[in-house]
């Protein structure tokens, strides 16, 4: 939902996000990513991170945490380099 410009936060982004990290090669991402995560939501990287800073969406926050450390493990796993 857009309000005054912005990207409203729901319940339905977090449950996208956890999909997203579940399920990041179906959206064609070797790796899960922040930007594949702003990309498969169609938000922008700004919004993502005004959320992850927001006290109260904790559980958001904790996902983006879960993300980047699948991001890491993956990468280290497969020893693939980033562009």
């Amino acid at each position: 939902m857009v309000m005054g410009g912005l990207i409203a936060y729901s319940e339905e982004y977090l449950t996208q996000t956890k999909q997203y990290i579940k399920d990041f090669d179906k959206f064609g991402d070797k790796v899960p990513s922040i930007d594949g995560l702003a990309l498969a939501l169609g938000i922008s990287l700004k919004t993502l991170y005004d959320w992850e800073k927001d006290p109260d969406k904790l559980e958001f926050s904790l996902a983006m945490d879960i993300l980047r450390k699948k991001q890491i493990g993956l990468i280290r796993l497969h020893n693939i380099e980033q562009d």
